[in-house]
């Protein structure tokens, strides 16, 4: 059982210390007749799960991902479930104090494409990819990403009178299509049973997705490890063996299959080797907004 001791401070409640303080305490009362102002010292209680948290940001932020309040607070909740972590209720002063300690605050996203560095990327496209890829058919070389859509969001685009600012950014029209049938996206949302489905009497088994569920509707280890497993089960009775790119996002880093290779991207460069941010992405992004205005 870890000793405790009583550090008393000037005006302020009286704060329990395990052993592991015990430097730190040392440190600033080197002597029991010391009268120098009374420090306090800092108590970081579920410290896993804020390195956990700080991880996942990290993770985020270096594949362009927007971050709220809410976010954060429901990840570590989850993060302390995984750890089994007792007590811990992701409160927003606990957030709130995560968020100062690590400097993070609400900004607005920019593309990572000022840090990315340009040599290491020409690197990876001139020389690692096409050794990496010589050994696959084209139609069995597949990129992988995730992106989110918001269902119920209006259009962010509105009539403005002419010469009113206008941005945007300039759209790369290249494009290269090539292979047989792709394999079902897997769709993430927050309920296990949506009731539009129930409602639609939709067949989970026919729709074209595999439909997969959590809290926060973001892409887990679980999900992915269990998404990939049926990939691979489906390359395998097609007798097919298939090379799959990928960014390090750590929900991603899980070992490959027998028929699935996976290959992941050079670390923070995804917006210069990543196929699908030349524009696939947001192609899908305005068929979807379209199909929205039409229904």
């Amino acid at each position: 059982m870890a000793t405790q001791m009583e550090v008393n401070t000037a005006g302020r409640a009286r704060k329990r210390l395990t052993l592991k303080d015990k430097k730190e305490i040392l440190r600033l009362y080197p002597k029991k007749d010391d009268k120098a102002p009374k420090k306090i010292i800092p108590i970081r209680k579920f410290e896993e799960v804020e390195k956990a948290l700080l991880k996942f940001v990290e993770d985020c932020h270096a594949r362009d991902m927007p971050l709220s309040r809410n976010d954060l607070k429901q990840e570590a909740l989850d993060i302390a479930q995984r750890l089994q972590i007792k007590g811990f209720t992701g409160s927003n002063g606990w957030v709130h104090k995560s968020m100062k300690r690590y400097d993070l605050g609400s900004v607005v996203l920019h593309s990572e494409e000022a840090s990315a560095s340009q040599d290491v990327a020409d690197s990876w496209i001139s020389n690692d990819i096409p050794t990496i890829i010589q050994s696959y058919k084209n139609e069995d070389i597949f990129n992988c990403d995730e992106t989110g859509t918001q269902y119920r969001a209006l259009p962010k685009k509105t009539l403005t009178k002419k010469g009113q600012k206008k941005k945007g950014g300039k759209v790369n029209k290249e494009r290269l299509a090539a292979g047989k049938k792709l394999p079902p996206p897997p769709i993430i949302g927050n309920s296990k049973k949506p009731r539009i489905f129930t409602k639609a009497k939709l067949d989970i088994q026919k729709a074209g997705f595999s439909w997969y569920a959590n809290s926060t509707a973001w892409m887990k280890t679980g999900i992915f490890e269990e998404w990939l497993t049926n990939l691979n089960n489906s390359m395998k009775a097609q007798k097919r063996k298939i090379l799959l790119r990928l960014d390090n996002f750590s929900a991603h880093r899980v070992d490959s299959k027998s028929n699935v290779r996976l290959v992941f991207l050079p670390p923070n460069l995804t917006s210069k080797v990543q196929p699908l941010d030349k524009g696939i992405i947001a192609s899908y992004k305005k068929y979807e907004q379209r199909f929205k205005a039409e229904h």
